[in-house]
């Protein structure tokens, strides 16, 4: 009776899959997971020859699965219940956090990015900011298995493999001082508004920049509903949502952002049409752009370049009130050479800013050349 049952069972659910696949529309985009989802395939002599075709049904069925929200829901409580504290690289720790698995980083491939970066302060005023994330800051909060690669070595590792000439910026001690408050979101990769805010302080005084304090900025908490990178990467559907803030300054500061691969022009730092998407981190800046210029009332004619990650998207505001000209390079959409650009322009001094995870897999600072 047991083996009719289960192959009873088995035949309704392979003659029922064709039926609801036929009943519910296939979806485009997934808001879990944050991508888009694979389209039904064409069949097509070449694709069926050399095995591709196979591979799109595969991946199609997988993503238009009928309920796959909720078996995804289903194997992540399940896995939680037997005590499984990790899903897709993410770990689920204390405190609600998610918090990134870091890999043993390519310490030739630091080597190579570190001569890049001291041939090009060789001719420009260079400092460097290389962001803890919140696996390092919270490392009480990782579950007791978890064993990611110790950023603050790494950070000791790339301090070493640069040269004297560069400024580099410590912002683990500040970060630390600051962990009883929300200085990092729980669902999403990046620190918040606030983390950035005591990162730009720490930059300040490396700078000799007197920063501004918080009492100079008005704090308007924009969304209670963000679900970021690490909640979609790892499907972690119980995730609490995480709070959006942006700190306006008290004395107007009005700014020119010139998005120089497009053309257009805007007269604000935030792209407010996010809130309204999954995405909500990408108001900063209006998502990674390849270059923008930004022009500010600072009236002191200094100019900074900023080659970054997406964790200086929400900083950069706060240095409008200290550089007339901002000229902020994304090199994972470049292709020129950053140092004949920023001769070609004028600018000095330059500031680069990244994670320590994206830093460490980072492969296009060969433009420093």
């Amino acid at each position: 009776m047991g083996k009719k049952w289960y192959a009873f069972t088995f035949l309704i659910f392979i003659f029922l899959m064709p039926v609801l696949h036929a009943v519910f529309k296939d979806l485009e985009f997934s808001e879990l997971e944050n991508r888009n989802l694979a389209k039904r395939p064409v069949l097509q002599v070449e694709k069926a020859l050399d095995g591709s075709f196979g591979k799109e049904v595969e991946a199609y069925l997988a993503d238009q699965f009928p309920f796959r929200n909720q078996f995804l829901s289903l194997k992540l409580y399940t896995d939680f219940a037997i005590g499984k504290r990790e899903s897709n690289g993410v770990f689920i720790g204390k405190e609600g956090r998610l918090l990134q698995d870091f890999k043993r980083p390519d310490l030739e491939l630091l080597e190579k990015n570190a001569r890049y970066i001291n041939d090009f302060a060789e001719e420009i005023k260079t400092w460097f900011l290389l962001a803890p994330t919140a696996t390092s800051i919270y490392k009480e909060c990782l579950p007791a298995f978890a064993s990611p690669y110790d950023e603050e070595l790494y950070l000791e590792q790339v301090k070493e493999a640069l040269s004297e000439k560069i400024a580099f910026v410590d912002t683990v001690g500040d970060l630390k001082e600051h962990k009883g408050e929300p200085i990092y979101y729980k669902t999403d990769h990046h620190w918040t508004t606030l983390g950035a805010f005591y990162a730009y302080q720490s930059l300040c005084r490396k700078m000799g920049i007197a920063p501004q304090e918080l009492e100079d900025f008005r704090i308007e908490r924009v969304s209670e509903s963000f679900y970021g990178s690490l909640y979609s990467q790892g499907n972690i559907t119980f995730a609490k949502p995480d709070t959006v803030e942006v700190f306006y300054p008290k004395e107007a500061d009005g700014v020119q952002v010139e998005n120089m691969a497009d053309g257009t022009v805007s007269d604000s730092l935030y792209a407010m049409e996010y809130l309204d998407k999954k995405d909500k981190y990408s108001l900063f800046l209006n998502q990674n752009q390849p270059l923008l210029v930004i022009r500010s009332l600072a009236g002191n004619g200094k100019k900074l370049m900023m080659i970054k990650d997406s964790y200086a998207n929400c900083l950069i505001p706060f240095l409008t009130a200290h550089f007339e000209e901002i000229h902020v390079l994304d090199l994972r959409y470049l292709n020129f050479s950053v140092r004949e650009y920023a001769l070609q322009n004028g600018i000095e001094e330059a500031l680069l800013l990244y994670n320590v995870q994206n830093f460490a897999g980072d492969t296009r600072l060969s433009l420093l050349k």
